[in-house]
């Protein structure tokens, strides 16, 4: 089937990624390092810090995202997205795939139903890929103001 090519010719890309992210992953810790003693400010966890990371990012982004485009088509491959970027040194990765994480809860969850993904990936993810299903969990049905218990509620 030609999907199933697709999907494979994907996850090879992905797992490129990874590997890219787990080579530089020393040279983006060092470059990290140096502009975190320039700067004492923290920065945001999503945002890339030295242009060391900022070039990584901009590498493994395009094969992350086109995996998760992938992923609203087969939610069950969702499971090697985890797996693969939360692979140890790959950081940048992980970053990424975290990065773009609420569009493909939204596009998930609203072709399959913000339940059935939530259940789904529950189901498939691991101990060390919780960080991943927390990222898509907070996402799936994002809280707004509008669906806040009423104050009532909350003084019961």
């Amino acid at each position: 089937d030609l999907a199933d090519l697709v999907i494979e010719s994907a996850t090879a890309e992905l797992e490129g990624a990874s590997v890219y992210a787990i080579a530089h992953y020393d040279k983006i810790k060092e470059a990290n390092t140096a502009l975190e003693k320039q700067n004492e400010d923290k920065k945001n966890a999503t945002t890339p810090g030295s242009e060391v990371e900022k070039v990584a990012l901009d590498k493994v982004k395009k094969p992350a995202v086109l995996f998760m485009a992938l992923c609203v088509r087969r939610p069950d491959i969702i499971k090697t997205l985890f797996s693969v970027s939360v692979k140890d040194k790959a950081d940048v990765l992980a970053k990424a795939v975290r990065n773009n994480m609420p569009k493909l809860a939204r596009a998930a969850s609203t072709k399959h139903g913000a339940g059935t993904i939530a259940l789904k990936v529950s189901d498939i993810a691991t101990d060390v890929e919780t960080p991943m299903l927390l990222a898509l969990l907070d996402n799936v049905h994002p809280s707004t103001d509008s669906s806040l218990p009423n104050e009532d509620f909350i003084q019961a």
